[in-house]
């Protein structure tokens, strides 16, 4: 079954984060049905670090099946024009696409691994909250450009 999942480790803060994923996800709804889905973050500490991002990589992969493709966020990633990560979109919405955003330390190999792609939204570091932002926006361009939309500008 065709699907377009977000899942990321942590809560989604009221106020300014809530309200602009709530924008992007209403713009993006009537163009393609999305899930967004948070995952439990582990309590982290100096000495439990790792063991912190074991836990919410073991979570993240459970969540993610093996016939979808998946889409790593990470600085370190591939960086892509929106016109790049439309064509992209293209190509893997007509299956199942889940993006992946970990916790504050990141993931573990195993995430990595299962990783089809590992895109970054920029080479500047940014709040957890606001790369989702900037992704649920990133979806919606990609989609009103294969739908011939004139919300992107060149």
């Amino acid at each position: 079954m065709k699907r377009l999942r977000v899942l990321w480790v942590g809560k989604t803060d009221k106020g300014f984060p809530q309200a602009g994923m709530d924008y992007y996800l209403k713009r993006i709804r009537p163009l393609e049905p999305i899930d967004c889905i948070e995952v439990k973050s582990a309590h982290h500490s100096g000495r439990n670090q790792q063991h912190g991002v074991r836990t919410e990589s073991e979570a993240i992969l459970k969540r993610l099946s093996r016939s979808e493709t998946v889409a790593l966020l990470d600085q370190s990633g591939k960086l892509w024009s929106s016109e790049y990560f439309a064509q992209w979109l293209q190509q893997v919405i007509v299956n199942s696409v889940t993006f992946v955003i970990g916790g504050a330390f990141g993931v573990d190999r195993a995430v990595n691994a299962r990783a089809d792609v590992t895109i970054s939204l920029s080479r500047l570091t940014m709040p957890h909250q606001l790369a989702r932002i900037v992704l649920l926006e990133q979806i919606y361009r990609g989609l009103t450009l294969r739908a011939g939309h004139g919300y992107h500008h060149v």
